[in-house]
């Protein structure tokens, strides 16, 4: 699939229709951009896996509820209409010895710690049907006393535009020919797409920050915006404790995957560009990091992780909402 991936182009396809959830989606991502610059054909995505978190928080109107079946239709629906988004990636790599991680690209998030490790659980418990995701919080609890990690994280902070990070638009004159002596002055282009950042001024605008993380949940997600992306950085409950996580956990399981509804949970919160991230402890039971829900098969003590937004995209198939609304019939 992956060597498909790359290879594929406007010679011999029209679109690229993966099946599957984030990692399947991230894999393709990753060996497109490992190859060009910026996606060739666009991406059509049907929802295969356990959450999809990539789509949910792409289009969360439509894919925030797993249990919705127009879902599945309105991603076939957004192929057969041309809907189409462009999807900035980013890149993720990690620095030290003997690391043999290649370049990872992906539009779905980083995580870490008990949450997603229970998460990943609860894949084993599917004889328990809709009661898997409550039961595994409640067995690993039992089980095992969530201890914080601890992590150094350097970010740099986000820039909505600048002259500094913006290079000037370069007026380009239209090329003289012979028969405009007949027709008239060639006219100016007008493009309306690229906006002149040369008189906006951002002293913040590249500045690094350091902070101590000391929690249980990490997850740093692709966040979109207008035209460009970002990073959003969140850590939180330190010192949970058992009875927090399976309570947290509960009120995941009632909606949703990635992330709590609680605002007061996560104690980080930031927006960034790119972000440094070394551990400097993690209990031994969670020593996992998920890339798109892939595992990154490594030991990450004494190692630098690093994700950055990028200007690389990826057109994707995308509904805007869903085009029958149930309550109304």
């Amino acid at each position: 699939m992956e060597a498909l991936a790359a290879a594929v182009d406007t010679q011999g396809a029209d679109a690229i229709y993966v099946v599957g959830g984030d990692g399947t989606l991230r894999r393709v991502v990753t060996e497109i951009l490992q190859h060009r610059e910026n996606g060739v054909l666009p991406i059509g995505v049907f929802p295969g896996d356990y959450d999809n978190l990539s789509l949910r928080r792409l289009v969360p109107d439509v894919f925030e509820s797993s249990r919705d079946v127009r879902r599945m239709c309105e991603s076939a629906m957004a192929l057969i209409q041309d809907e189409r988004r462009n999807v900035n990636a980013f890149g993720f790599t990690v620095e030290g010895a003997n690391s043999d991680i290649k370049p990872i690209y992906s539009v779905g998030d980083v995580g870490a710690g008990w949450f997603r490790h229970i998460e990943e659980k609860r894949r084993k418990l599917w004889y328990l049907g809709p009661l898997k995701r409550r039961c595994a919080y409640l067995w690993e609890m039992v089980k095992h006393s969530p201890e914080d990690m601890e992590a150094k994280l350097q970010y740099e902070e986000i820039c909505p535009g600048c002259q500094t990070c913006h290079p000037p638009v370069l007026f380009e004159p239209p090329t003289w020919r012979w028969w405009h002596i007949l027709t008239g002055s060639p006219r100016y282009p007008e493009d309306g797409t690229k906006k002149d950042y040369s008189n906006i001024v951002n002293e913040n605008c590249g500045q690094i920050h350091e902070v101590d993380l000391k929690d249980t949940d990490l997850i740093i997600e692709n966040n979109q915006q207008e035209d460009t992306s970002c990073l959003r950085v969140r850590m939180g409950g330190k010192g949970a404790g058992r009875y927090r996580v399976i309570a947290d956990g509960w009120k995941r399981s009632a909606n949703r995957v990635g992330a709590t509804d609680n605002e007061q949970f996560y104690s980080t919160d930031v927006l960034a560009k790119a972000i440094s991230l070394t551990f400097v402890r993690i209990p031994e039971f969670i020593h996992c990091l998920y890339v798109s829900s892939d595992l990154v098969d490594e030991k990450l003590d004494g190692k630098k992780i690093n994700v950055k937004s990028t200007d690389r995209q990826i057109e994707m198939y995308l509904p805007n909402s869903f085009r029958v609304d149930i309550d109304s019939l």
